[in-house]
């Protein structure tokens, strides 16, 4: 897998800089979207891929990456073919791990 840490702060930069999704597929198809909502203070990490789950390397390496919480909450779906798993986690939670 691409060089996922650097991949991951450049989306979250562009994330909280525009305050828009921010989008990147990586070599093995699994697309990571990136949504930062400034007034909750809440992060959003999307993993999707047609037909597929991110797999569960893929999962713990976007979790790693990402820096979220051990207690992350997820949901996972499949929606018009396409594989999605969705965490949802606090900045302020995420900074208080750090301290």
């Amino acid at each position: 897998m691409e060089n996922l840490t650097q991949i991951a702060q450049c989306l979250k930069s562009q994330a909280q800089t525009t305050q828009h999704p921010a989008q990147q597929t990586l070599d093995s198809d699994l697309t990571i979207t990136v949504q930062y909502d400034p007034k909750s203070f809440t992060w959003t990490l999307s993993l999707t891929r047609l037909y597929h789950q991110a797999t569960e390397e893929e999962r713990q390496e976007c979790k790693e990456a990402f820096g979220m919480p051990n207690d992350t909450d997820f949901e996972v779906a499949y929606k018009n073919g396409w594989g999605v798993i969705r965490y949802q986690w606090s900045e302020i939670k995420q900074l208080e791990m750090k301290l």
